[in-house]
């Protein structure tokens, strides 16, 4: 179900807009409470806005109640979208009629700054709201531009999805895992604790893939597990990426850690947005000397665990080309 949170001053035709959308089977997720705010009820509201899979902002008639930052919270809202890389449906009222210069200059700065972002909708009335809205969003859905957001820490099935389902290539990840069960068993029981910091180390081609994705399976069908993120070693972040990472328990896995020159910063910005997260960076055995300087002395290396994958035995290593080339290539396998 589509979540969609509604970014707007408190507006009388709000309760109408979030009933005729919950009617039209949208999950609507929006603060009730607008206007008259708390100073700690921007916080629940941007990170509802990092849940949602669409945001419609309604910009008007007023500009609304300043944040100590010197925006409104509407504005403040908008900008989390746009940097978490939410799509944002935007609408945009005639001003009240008694607004000063001062106001007026605000929501026209908004508008042009949700224009260089965002497609948008002047209504001339806030009665055309509904409609609008529903049509908008029912426009976005058909092309498939609603819960598209990017994000550099993926879950395990984004990380993995050319590997994974019906579309993978003869190579993939699909099947079950063949001859790793102590070294999953090892990756599990670690995601069980709360610190520590894996190396896990392996040659290129040795599955070393395979067993995080596991591993993270695996944390996703249990409760009481941490939630797991994959970086990947092309993956450009920023602090607004970090800011939209869970602040429960969390593992994120660097792959190929070694081609990472920012590993220490980008470990450090994880840590400063939460102090429960823990790692595990995977590289190759020649390249541990290059991955351990920039761990060595972060808060979250107290215990450093280096795992090294065996290679696979003979038996093991024939199940597993059986599985990749099929029946119809057992000559191979073998």
């Amino acid at each position: 179900m589509t979540r969609v949170f509604i970014s707007s001053i408190q507006l009388e035709k709000r309760p109408e807009i979030e009933k005729r959308l919950r009617t039209a089977g949208l999950d609507v997720n929006g603060m009730e409470i607008f206007g008259a705010r708390s100073q700690e009820s921007i916080e629940v509201c941007l990170s509802e806005v990092r849940k949602a899979d669409v945001v419609v902002l309604i910009v008007g008639p007023r500009y609304g109640s300043l944040l100590p930052v010197g925006i409104s919270y509407t504005h403040a809202e908008f900008r989390e979208a746009r940097d978490a890389g939410i799509p944002v449906l935007a609408f945009m009222l005639p001003n009240a009629p008694d607004l000063s210069d001062i106001e007026i200059n605000q929501l026209s700065a908004f508008w042009d700054e949700v224009g260089t972002s965002f497609t948008y909708e002047k209504v001339s009335d806030a009665s055309q709201l509904t409609g609008a809205i529903l049509s908008s969003l029912r426009n976005a859905e058909m092309k498939g531009a609603l819960g598209n957001r990017y994000s550099p820490f993926k879950t395990y099935d984004r990380f993995f999805s050319s590997e994974l389902g019906d579309k993978a290539g003869r190579f993939n990840h699909n099947g079950a895992l063949i001859g790793r069960s102590t070294e999953l068993e090892e990756i599990v029981s670690f995601l069980k604790r709360d610190s520590g910091v894996i190396m896990l180390k392996a040659p290129g081609g040795t599955g070393k893939s395979r067993l995080l994705l596991e591993a993270a399976r695996l944390a996703s069908d249990r409760s009481g597990m941490p939630h797991v993120r994959f970086l990947g070693p092309g993956d450009q972040w920023s602090g607004d990426d970090v800011n939209s990472l869970p602040t429960e328990p969390l593992v994120l896995v660097v792959d190929d850690a070694h081609r990472r020159w920012d590993l220490a910063a980008v470990i450090r910005a994880c840590l400063q947005h939460n102090p429960t997260t823990r790692f595990i960076v995977s590289c190759r055995p020649s390249a541990i000397d290059v991955v351990k300087p920039h761990i060595s002395n972060l808060p979250a290396a107290g215990d450093v665990t280096e795992l090294e994958l065996a290679r696979l035995s003979e038996e093991e290593s024939v199940q597993l080309a059986e599985h990749h080339l099929s029946s119809a290539f057992d000559s191979h396998a073998t």
